[in-house]
This record gives C-alpha cells, structure tokens and sequence, in this order.
C-alpha cells in the first residue's frame, strides 16, 4: 500500500491542544501505511509570537479570567480569524510553518487548534497545498473562531456541536461527532489496588485527584484546606505539575495530616490516577474532562474560566457526570454529602462513562484517513456577512420594526394577536398593501396595530373581507379592539 503522510498540527496555547495531538499521533500510528508528523506550530515561530499567543493567554488565565471570557464572546463570530489584521499577523510570524508544510507535503492534515488550521486553509485556497484538512474541536462546544474558509472535515465533541455547525451551513456529510481525543488507555480498566499501593494509598478508602494543570495554576492550595476539615475518612493526591512552590506550599500544609495527601509534580501516570480516582477535583478544560468522562470518572468543578470551560462545565452539568462547588469554602460539605449517598456516586460515575470518548482518536484517524469529500470552500466576506446578520433579533429594534414593514413579493405576513400570543392567519403581499392604507396611519413603522370593529366594518364595505378577517372580527366583537402583531415569514413554494 502506498504510504500515507499525516500531519498534525497543535498550538501550544494551553495543554489540551497538544495533549488531543499525541493521542491522534498514537491513533496514527496504528496503520503501517501512514508516515505520521506531529508538530506544535509555536515551536517554529519567532520568540515573540510563541510568548504573546501561549504565555499571554496564561497570565490573562491567571489573573484577569473575566478578561479571557470577553475575548471568548468577542472571538465568537464566525471567521473572526479572516479578520485582514489578524491574518497578516499570523502569515507574518509563521513563514517556518509555512515552509515546512511545503516541505513535507502531507496528504492530510489534522489541525487540534484553529491558528494552524487557518494556514493549511489559506495554502490550499492559494493553491500552494494539495491536501485534505481535518478541524478536530477540542472543547464540547464550537466556537466560531474555528470556522475555516476551506476544510474537508470537521471533528466535533458532540450532536449540539454538529447542530452549531450546519447553522453556520457546514453540510453535515462534512462533520463527525467523534468525541475529543484523549489516549485510549483511558478507557481501559485499570487495577486500583495497584495504584494505590504505588502511592501507599489505602485502596478502601475514596481517593479525591486534585489537578492544579500542567503549570500548576488554580486554587489548589485552597481546596486542600478545605479537604482537610472532611468528615469522612478519605485520601488525596494533588497533582502540581511544574509549580514546585505549590508543591512545597502543599506539603507545609498537610503535614498535621500527611498520612491522608500526596503531593505530586508533574506526573506522566495521570491515565491511572484518573481511572482509580473516586472524584477529580479541577477545572473543566475540554480535555481534562473528556479523559476523565473517558474513565468514568465524576468531577467535581471549580472555578471554570469565563468562555469554553463555562460551556464545558454546563455541558457535563446537564448529563448529570459532574457536580460543581461555587465556594470553596464548603467544597468539603458538598463531597461529604457525595460521599454519604454511594446510589448518587454511582449514577454520577454511570452517567459519565455513558458519555465517554475513550474511542475518539481512533474514530478520527480512521475517517480521516478514509475520507473522500472534496474540500469546501467558503466566501468568507460574504458568508460573514450573511451569517452576523441573522437573526434580526440581534439589531436594534427600530431596524427590526423596518425590516417588519412593507414584505417583498415572494415575503407572507403572520399575523398574531399581541396580548395573547395566538395564531389568527396570513396575507399574501398584494393583500397586505391593501389593508395597510386602512389599517395603518400615513408614516407608522410598528410592528403592531389596534384594530377595532369600525376599521372592520370599512374593509368589509369595500368587499375585502378574507378568513383572517373574520377571525379578527370574531374576536372584536366578543373582547373589543385589539392589537395585532405582524411578523415578515418567506413560505415554501406551493404553501
């Protein structure tokens, strides 16, 4: 068989874009066939652009997270990253990744964050690249910054992500919901006894995983504190990562209690702490959470950052996989009142494994590799424009109200009744803009009117009346005037 390139492009902006790339690289590499590359973009950028797109976002994390929610929202249109400024900053500072994509000429491309995918885009719309280019989300929710001008294929979290899509006319033959990919093991039983013997752990007793992240971020120190005041007798291992003061700071702290916590630095056995753990305790970066739903294991939530993790957080929320404590300060009630119900723990360890992943890489790099869709091509500029300008709900009123009068001729009118919300029929244009000399004074431009019987009697008299008509005087005549609302519909052909 012919031998496949594959490359996959990460962008170190946080650890989950890279973590979602060496479980696909792992997923890749099951196929004899395939040469396989994996590349974090950042590492063949200038110093200045590698620190302002990773350790900027960071900080921002850090210190100002309402600031990172903003930028969330603010980032949320569609094709934001077309934007001419932000492309030219991006082309600027990656001609290495540019050159190595020509260089190594893939014959698909899997991108885990959007700033890659935006370049593998802008080549093949240029012509510069011959290859397939698979989006693979790595958050539960899209966001429509990773709207691509040209792709084949995009690899979603879950059905609402799909949904989220087509509205943005992504053809769904182009869209698989795959999951997020985390490394297969964490689908796999793990013995537990084991685990807890490395860590001289009691393996009767609950284990509480404590994720201050890859750089050791969060309120950790803080949980600790108040896990130390539980009443049930439980252990716990909080994992630092390369924070070495956290793991000191923890350490100083749990002496008076060390039999009952272990702190750990950065630590490559996460896959079996997870799987043996009885509740995680941390932030719910998509794929943090997708490795531990992968492993069925229920989190305990805490301070999710404004933007994606919110959308995460309420995404496990509502598949009941997750609990999630606003207070630190009784984080220890909320876990003793978990522990105090075993049916509840075993629902919330149920309801996640049911919506686990384990398999996500796997299903991506095979349906990318067996891909045949041809790639799509958005006019960005126009598709933009159209997709911000629906719906006519989010314009200020009085151009919702213009919008409202006066239909086109392949437009119907609706009419309801205001105060009650009920149906009472339609117009076809020409009706409309007889009616509307009668019903409507010189000039008005609302989207209501007050009829009464006396405006009724007068469009009978000019033998106008219609089944509208008389269902608007059934109602007059029993309640008196009445206000209608009208609403601009386009109907099928043939309705």
């Amino acid at each position: 068989m012919e031998e496949t390139r594959v490359l996959i492009l990460s962008a170190a902006v946080g650890a989950g874009h890279k973590t979602a790339a060496r479980a696909l690289e792992k997923a890749f590499r099951k196929y004899p066939h395939v040469q396989v590359a994996n590349q974090d973009i950042l590492d063949m950028t200038n110093d200045a652009y590698s620190r302002i797109s990773s350790e900027v976002y960071l900080e921002a994390v850090k210190r100002v997270p309402w600031l990172v929610g903003v930028a969330y929202q603010y980032n949320d249109e569609p094709f934001k990253n077309e934007e001419p400024l932000r492309r030219m900053w991006d082309i600027l500072n990656t001609q290495p990744v540019v050159k190595f994509l020509k260089d190594f000429q893939p014959h698909i491309c899997v991108c885990t964050h959007y700033t890659p995918a935006g370049i593998v885009a802008q080549m093949m719309a240029q012509g510069q690249l011959d290859t397939s280019l698979s989006v693979v989300i790595t958050d539960f929710d899209f966001q429509g910054m990773w709207l691509s001008k040209t792709f084949n294929r995009y690899f979603v979290a879950r059905e609402e992500a799909k949904a989220r899509l087509v509205d943005f006319d992504v053809e769904p033959e182009h869209i698989t919901v795959s999951g997020i990919p985390v490394d297969s093991s964490f689908g796999e039983p793990v013995d537990a006894e084991a685990v807890a013997r490395r860590y001289e752990l009691d393996p009767a007793l609950p284990t509480l995983l404590i994720s201050a992240g890859a750089v050791g971020g969060g309120p950790a120190l803080e949980i600790v504190t108040e896990l130390m005041k539980l009443r049930h007798e439980a252990q716990t291992v909080v994992v630092c990562g390369s924070n070495a003061q956290l793991r000191r700071d923890v350490e100083t702290l749990v002496l008076p209690q060390a039999r009952k916590f272990r702190a750990l630095g950065f630590t490559s056995d996460m896959p079996d702490l997870i799987r043996a753990a009885t509740l995680f305790i941390g932030k719910p970066g998509g794929l943090t959470a997708s490795e531990c739903i992968a492993a069925g294991t229920p989190m305990i939530i805490v301070e999710p950052i404004p933007g994606q993790e919110e959308r995460n957080a309420d995404y496990l929320l509502e598949e009941g996989a997750a609990l999630r404590c606003n207070d630190l300060e009784i984080i220890d009630y909320k876990i003793d009142q978990l522990l105090d119900s075993p049916e509840r723990l075993a629902q919330l360890r149920a309801n996640a494994r049911r919506i686990g992943r384990p398999d996500a890489a796997d299903v991506i790099a095979a349906t990318a590799l067996a891909d045949e869709n041809a790639p799509v091509k958005f006019d960005w500029r126009s598709q933009r424009k159209r997709l911000l300008a629906e719906p006519l709900a989010a314009e200020p009123l009085a151009k919702v109200e213009r919008a409202l009068f006066g239909p086109d001729e392949n437009e119907t009118l609706a009419f309801y009744e205001d105060g009650t919300g009920v149906f009472l029929g339609t117009l076809d244009p020409a009706q409309f803009r007889s009616l509307r000399r009668r019903l409507f004074r010189s000039g008005e431009e609302v989207a209501t009117t007050t009829v009464t019987q006396d405006d009724l009697d007068r469009i009978r008299a000019l033998g106008m009346g219609s089944e509208l008509v008389d269902r608007i005087s059934k109602r007059v005549r029993f309640r008196g005037p009445i206000t209608l609302r009208r609403v601009r519909i386009s109907l099928p052909e043939g309705s």
